[in-house]
């Protein structure tokens, strides 16, 4: 299946609440895009609930229901990738 579209012209009023939500939305990926790249692969705990956009609680709340940690000599880090499989092994 291709889609090819030569010209779109969205300056039609009706099509602005369309506009505005997808220049929201590209917005919003860039900023996470961005916190993501800043942070190290092996983050702390507190990096680590920033990564995901929740309170530290609710990240504790994560590694009781599963999310693994790494330990060593008593320093405690999380893998980014460990945090994305968690969080899409949970998506319902």
């Amino acid at each position: 299946m291709e889609l090819k579209i030569e010209s779109l012209e969205l300056a039609d009023p009706a099509f602005q609440p369309i506009v505005e939500r997808i220049a929201a939305a590209i917005q919003e990926a860039n900023q996470v895009s961005t916190k993501r790249q800043e942070l190290p692969r092996y983050m702390t705990k507190a990096q680590a609930s920033e990564y995901i956009g929740c309170s530290f609680n609710t990240f504790q709340k994560f590694v009781r229901a599963g999310l693994p940690l790494i330990t060593v000599d008593g320093i405690v880090r999380v893998d980014q990738k460990d945090v994305d499989d968690f969080l899409a092994q949970n998506k319902k």
